[in-house]
């Protein structure tokens, strides 16, 4: 039995849901660094979110695995 035939534009989503997602962190860097180059973002003093990246991560790691973990997406069984 044959797989059936791909669709035309299959692939032409995955990329093009990278590239605006690409645009759109390039354009968030843009903006950022031209508010922190004229002022408009607060200096925090270098002891005021010390730490809290490394929380953020590991509250975001440990958010996937549970996501991955408990997904309803079984493997199929007739492959």
């Amino acid at each position: 039995m044959e797989p059936p035939p791909a669709r035309a534009g299959a692939r032409d989503v995955p990329v093009r849901a990278t590239a605006v997602g690409l645009a759109w962190v390039g354009l968030f860097s843009l903006v950022y660094s031209v508010g922190d180059a004229i002022g408009a973002w607060p200096k925090w003093p270098l002891s005021q979110l010390r730490d809290l990246d490394l929380a953020a991560g590991f509250l975001a790691a440990i958010a996937v695995l549970l996501g991955l973990l408990f997904s309803n997406r079984a493997p199929r069984a007739d492959r």
